[in-house]
């Protein structure tokens, strides 16, 4: 496998998630408050966060024909994540007034656990292409 197509694939999936998680959820929020709702990451509106999550990694998946089964599997993992498992602890640890970049640089734990978790699943894929791609699987 040359590097190119190597790197190329973990560094689209990585910039997947990153238009999937913060990019359209800030769109989201957008169109949300023309409307005069507010985001909540519970019911309709956490569904919807994780179908547009998993939109950026469509073109990803089909131009290093990584499985298709893995996008459902991206948008359960990414629901229980953020519906389930660090909701308890992003409600706790509410930063206001803090975006994204601060909190990362400050080394915020919650941030950081929430993501790391995302990426866990998105290198489980981009791990699974590769054995595959090199006939390991």
């Amino acid at each position: 496998m040359n590097a190119i197509l190597f790197f190329g694939c973990l560094f689209f999936l990585g910039v997947a998630h990153f238009v999937g998680d913060f990019f359209l959820k800030i769109l989201l929020q957008k169109i949300l408050k023309l409307f005069g709702m507010f985001y909540s990451k519970s019911g309709w509106q956490l569904w919807m966060h994780c179908i547009l999550y998993v939109i950026p990694f469509t073109p990803v998946f089909y131009f290093f024909q990584i499985e298709w089964v893995f996008i459902p599997v991206l948008f359960l993992t990414h629901l229980i994540v953020d519906g389930g498992m660090m909701k308890e602890i992003k409600t706790k640890n509410k930063r206001k007034n803090m975006g994204y970049l601060k909190r990362l640089i400050s080394g915020d734990p919650v941030l950081i656990a929430d993501q790391g978790l995302h990426l866990m699943f998105v290198v489980g894929v981009f791990v699974d292409w590769v054995m595959k791609t090199r006939g390991l699987l």
